[in-house]
């Protein structure tokens, strides 16, 4: 799959494995308009796993973006980020990830820093 095309929880799902997190997607019930999380158990407590959302939680995102050097700009109508490339190479090949917002940006390019133009379909 296009990490161009990750969102949600898939998304937190490879901001996770990018990290060396260990993770489990769980569904907690589409069927009732929820959206699938991603558990961590890297909690205080292993029987009280944690949600982790990137995606949506700056405290979980911040760090990745300061710790990579994320660069994030918005233009023509959507946010557009790059990791740890000079100004010059984001001119000339454009931006890492593209997102409705700031933190989808960043963690698509994040995971295409780490994993490359695609991540496997079948991992989640």
């Amino acid at each position: 799959m296009k990490v161009t095309e990750l969102s949600g929880a898939l998304l937190d799902y490879w901001v996770a494995r990018a990290e060396n997190l260990r993770v489990q997607m769980i569904d907690i019930g589409r069927d009732r308009g929820f959206r699938p999380h991603i558990f961590i158990d890297t909690a205080n407590r292993k029987d009280i796993p944690r949600i982790y959302s990137p995606t949506l939680d700056w405290t979980e995102a911040g760090p990745i973006i300061e710790r990579e050097r994320i660069a994030l700009w918005y233009t023509q109508g959507q946010w557009e980020a790059s990791a740890g490339s000079p100004v010059h190479a984001i001119e000339i090949s454009g931006p890492e990830g593209r997102g409705s917002t700031p933190l989808v940006a960043a963690m698509r390019a994040f995971v295409r820093q780490k994993f490359g133009k695609e991540v496997p379909e079948n991992s989640a």
